[in-house]
């Protein structure tokens, strides 16, 4: 649920790509993009990205710890955004709205 709420703000899925692409993990991210496999990511790769205020915001609203938060992006975020660009290429803003609000009915509450 929170990679889905990150991609609905802050520059949307274009803007998340940006930031991983600007911490120096372009190839990481054009992967999750693409058709092949998605490459890893790892704890300390989603807090260099997103940067430490980011992570600690994300966990003040869900009530897990840094540590949690930084695993579960790390895990999440490559398999959301590989859903949510099936053709390979990233949609524009108003498609993603409508992809993002259906796989945000297949997270528990």
């Amino acid at each position: 649920g929170v990679v889905l709420g990150m991609l609905k703000k802050g520059g949307g899925l274009g803007g998340m790509l940006d930031k991983f692409r600007g911490a120096g993990l372009s190839q990481k991210a054009d992967s999750w993009v693409s058709t092949g496999p998605n490459q890893p990511l790892n704890p300390d790769e989603v807090e260099r990205a997103l940067g430490p205020e980011e992570i600690q915001q994300i966990a003040d609203q869900t009530g897990m710890s840094v540590e949690q938060v930084r695993e579960k992006l790390a895990e999440g975020l490559p398999e959301v955004i590989n859903q949510v660009t099936p053709k390979g290429e990233v949609p524009d803003e108003g498609a993603l709205g409508g992809m993002l609000d259906k796989l945000s009915k297949f997270i528990p509450r």
